[in-house]
């Protein structure tokens, strides 16, 4: 993170969270609670369905918060950047 006077920069959380974390290790030693969430799944819990969660023992706004920015914001960017 740093001062960039580009309103379109910004630290990316998905592709900083898959790039060193991509077993979830970290997170899930912080987080025990999401001990039980695929990898794959982990980094954009909140796009899996209640079904899914539920699954895994997470409830979102119960035992684990409710994202505090949209998730599809880093995914949009991921997809744009891959077509050029």
């Amino acid at each position: 993170m740093g001062a960039d006077p580009r309103n379109d920069r910004y630290f990316n959380i998905y592709t900083q969270a898959t790039k060193y974390d991509a077993n979830g290790d970290y997170v899930k030693l912080w987080c025990p609670e999401l001990k039980n969430v695929p990898a794959d799944k982990l980094q954009l819990l909140s796009l899996n369905s209640p079904g899914e969660l539920a699954g895994w023992g997470v409830t979102l706004g119960k035992n684990y918060p409710k994202p505090l920015v949209d998730p599809q914001k880093w995914t949009r960017r991921k997809v744009k950047a891959t077509k050029t």
